[in-house]
């Protein structure tokens, strides 16, 4: 067998050719490798992505449901207030003399709405000082 059969032989079988293309295929596999790889991570971010979303969809109806209980808690407040204060104008105005019509706050205050004996007599007794 001689070289030129030899050449001849590999040249025709493909062998030549392959050891060339090699190579080629390497690079293509490489090629096919990372793109793969970048869709898995492409895949990757997107599902972060809807992730997040998801995320800060239920944050926000939480917020929102938080917003909520403080508007409630604002009013109960602003209703227990406006009660306390109600009751303590009205300790403050009981009369201490129980079953007369002669009201006499404990603190000496009156409310003049209507005209008890107690105030008449007051109103004699200043004019005619």
């Amino acid at each position: 067998m001689n070289w030129t059969q030899i050449i001849i032989t590999l040249i025709t079988s493909g062998a030549f050719l392959g050891l060339f293309t090699i190579r080629e295929r390497k690079t293509e596999m490489m090629l096919n490798n990372s793109a793969k790889l970048n869709d898995g991570w492409m895949q990757l971010a997107n599902e972060r992505q809807e992730m997040l979303k998801e995320k800060d969809k239920k944050l926000d109806e939480k917020d929102e449901k938080i917003d909520e209980q403080y508007r409630i808690s604002s009013s109960l407040r602003h209703k227990l207030d406006d009660a306390n204060t109600r009751a303590a104008v009205a300790e403050l105005m009981i009369c201490d003399k129980v079953g007369c019509g002669d009201r006499n706050p404990p603190l000496g205050t009156h409310m003049h709405t209507q005209q008890c004996q107690g105030c008449q007599q007051s109103e004699i007794h200043n004019e005619e000082e």
